[in-house]
């Protein structure tokens, strides 16, 4: 997406979006890419996948990428999480930073030595 796009998207009419299974979102999203291939996945029965940006401060290659974390051993100290939602502000998109940290998550898996949550606890990050 052009940056002029994305940046008329995210300070157009609505103030605040709360998107609930992205399907506002989607539409929205796919009426303003213009010849752009588009595929749907079902990660329920997909490889395990990130979403990765193609290039940094171009928001219009953004992709889902598999990945083998979930088969590589946990370091003791860590703990692997499920993103249940993220967010991403004006500033994330407009800078070469990778994606802000705000977010909601489960806990997917823990190390040995992780202690203060354990796997299925619902975390907010801000």
């Amino acid at each position: 997406m052009p940056q002029q796009h994305l940046k008329a998207f995210m300070l157009g009419p609505s103030k605040e979006l709360q998107l609930a299974n992205a399907e506002y979102m989607n539409r929205k999203l796919a009426a303003t890419i213009e010849g752009k291939p588009c595929s749907n996945c079902e990660f329920s029965s997909a490889s395990p996948v990130a979403l990765s940006i193609g290039m940094l401060v171009l928001l219009d290659i953004l992709e889902l990428v598999e990945t083998n974390a979930a088969a590589t051993d946990l370091a003791t100290h860590k703990l692997e999480i499920k993103v249940e939602a993220r967010g991403v502000n004006f500033r994330d998109c407009t800078s070469s930073m990778r994606f802000g940290f705000k977010c909601s998550y489960i806990v997917y898996r823990i190390g040995s030595h992780a202690t203060k949550l354990k796997v299925g606890d619902r975390v907010f990050r801000t």
